[in-house]
């Protein structure tokens, strides 16, 4: 399994998220990090709570793991 692999199933619980995104994420259901990035972006911003600096926490670790290509975006 490959090093992104093992990040796209690893628990949001054990992501380096901050708690509140984490506590949020899995309120909607996501178990795992691919569980996320399965939803378009823009649909993110439907979560009760979701806020542009939760966007930013997930896209800085996707960027820090080179994964953005990871995203959806329609």
């Amino acid at each position: 399994m490959s090093y992104q692999q093992e990040i796209l199933n690893t628990p949001i619980q054990d992501l380096s998220f901050n708690s509140e995104l984490k506590n949020l994420l899995i309120r909607q259901g996501h178990q795992k990090l691919q569980d996320l990035l399965n939803v378009p972006v823009y649909k993110w911003h439907d979560y009760p709570a979701f806020n542009f600096h939760h966007q930013y926490e997930i896209v800085d670790f996707l960027q820090d793991h080179d994964m953005m290509d990871f995203l959806k975006e329609e």
